[in-house]
């Protein structure tokens, strides 16, 4: 399960797997951060090294492009 921010795939989109119990067409924001990178083609990747804030902009704008949106808020459960 994701514990932090979640994003919605484009186009109707869905990734369903037995370890992510998301709801349909949404995805870790880490997921959708390395989804994003595929569809725009990038060669790198911002999943090591301090959080920079020009990495974020440019995430957001690939993002924007690949039809990558913010996720649903969705209520965590608790044990």
């Amino acid at each position: 399960m994701c514990h932090g921010a979640l994003a919605q795939l484009p186009n109707g989109q869905t990734l369903t797997t037995d370890s992510m119990l998301l709801p349909a067409g949404q995805v870790c924001a880490c997921l959708a951060d390395t989804i994003t990178l595929g569809f725009s083609g990038g060669l790198t990747h911002f999943s090591m090294g301090a959080l920079r804030k020009p990495q974020v902009l440019e995430i957001l704008v690939l993002a924007e492009d690949a039809g990558v949106r913010m996720g649903r808020l969705v209520a965590r459960k608790t044990r």
